[in-house]
């Protein structure tokens, strides 16, 4: 037996999926799923589609992202794309594609991209080596009334970052325009590794930030 794909509307019956490749990250998107697929033949990476978590359909290879003289998916770890990370929270999904070499942790990053409906994919040009890996919007910061957008870039600068965008948040943006970053202290501590909006931890009236690393 191999490793399966599998799905469950209450945490103890699971149904097994049968994707057209290996399933590895998975988003949440307007009532679906998106997945990043990673295919046998012919190889490369794809966006998938899903709306029971057990039937994938592909609808973007990441190559259509990146210029025809740019890195390609499926050629080997020393060049090109080798990995795709989707992210997403609040009908935003964003998609780091890494370049997964020996001497970077996490992979370093090549392109990210954001989206709100799977299909049509804008560059978001984060910093140079972001690599996002963790979202959150379901929090006020600020006490206005709007839930606002936490961005963790484990990659950035090698020391990681965590963005924070004061919402209502519309369209894609860069890192550098945030409203908050907050850098990392250590490098390769991979700052920002996790990012959530917890609540109002200590009862001032505002939504809290917690910020994970890994040293």
């Amino acid at each position: 037996t191999g490793p399966g794909v599998y799905a469950s509307g209450d945490g103890r019956n699971w149904f097994d999926g049968t994707p057209p490749g290996v399933l590895g990250s998975v988003a949440p998107l307007g009532g679906d799923w998106l997945g990043s697929l990673y295919l046998m033949d012919p190889s490369g990476i794809a966006v998938a589609t899903s709306a029971n978590g057990l039937d994938w359909s592909a609808v973007l290879d990441v190559n259509d992202l990146t210029p025809p003289d740019g890195p390609k998916a499926g050629l080997g770890m020393e060049s090109g794309i080798t990995e795709a990370t989707l992210v997403g929270e609040g009908g935003l999904v964003v998609m780091t594609l890494g370049w997964n070499h020996c001497c970077a942790t996490p992979s370093a990053a090549i392109g990210v991209f954001a989206s709100t409906d799977g299909i049509t994919w804008s560059p978001a040009d984060l910093q140079s080596g972001a690599y996002v890996t963790a979202m959150a919007t379901n929090g006020d910061v600020v006490g206005d009334g709007v839930d606002d957008l936490l961005v963790g870039s484990p990659g950035s600068s090698w020391l990681g970052m965590a963005t924070l965008f004061y919402g209502p948040v519309v369209g894609t943006s860069t890192q550098d325009n945030g409203d908050v970053l907050i850098g990392g202290a250590f490098a390769s501590a991979q700052f920002g590794i996790s990012a959530s909006i917890q609540g109002d931890l200590d009862a001032d009236g505002l939504d809290d930030l917690a910020i994970g690393s890994v040293s």
